[in-house]
């Protein structure tokens, strides 16, 4: 498994390398339409490529943006809950033991975490296998308070990732 060595500039290189658009967050609500559902979202479509001074203001914290995660090499999950470290340390065995790429921790608090997780394929059928194995494990231990993205189960706008400002150190490596 590759370190934590990785810099932000070179993530957020990556994250942003195929999008021609990202997302904006805007004082308002927005409103999403599919054909089935209204879904609301504090972010707004802008289509566009993103620019290096676009990502300087957002690093800088003068915006927040964000990108809408569909990859299949790519999975973050965020945790709420009150084991923090404790989920942070199963996610990183876990990621161990399935061979993982890279394991980042890109936001980190009292009350949240948030682990990219970068796998070594670019098939969705094995990351949906993966994501499966991690999920089952993660559910023996630790009670439900994360989301992982991307999922089947939202539309794009119910998959978007705020881009991180920094890479934190991984305390478990």
């Amino acid at each position: 498994m590759i370190s934590q060595s990785t810099n932000i500039s070179e993530l957020l290189k990556e994250l942003t390398l195929d999008s021609n658009y990202y997302y904006l967050k805007s004082k308002n609500l927005i409103a999403y339409k599919n054909k089935d559902h209204t879904l609301y979202s504090k972010f707004k479509k802008v289509n566009k490529k993103l620019t290096s001074n676009d990502l300087k203001e957002h690093i800088n914290k003068n915006q927040t943006i964000a990108i809408a995660l569909n990859s299949n090499n790519t999975l973050v999950y965020e945790y709420y809950g009150k084991s923090i470290f404790a989920f942070g340390a199963l996610l990183y065995k876990i990621s161990k033991d399935e061979d993982i790429k890279e394991f980042l921790i890109i936001d980190y608090s009292d009350t949240k975490l948030v682990i990219f997780l970068k796998l070594n394929t670019n098939s969705s059928e094995k990351l949906r296998q993966i994501q499966n194995r991690i999920e089952k494990t993660l559910k023996e231990y630790i009670e439900k308070e994360w989301r992982v993205i991307p999922t089947n189960l939202k539309p794009e706008v119910g998959n978007l990732l705020i881009l991180p400002r920094e890479v934190i150190d991984n305390p478990w490596s």
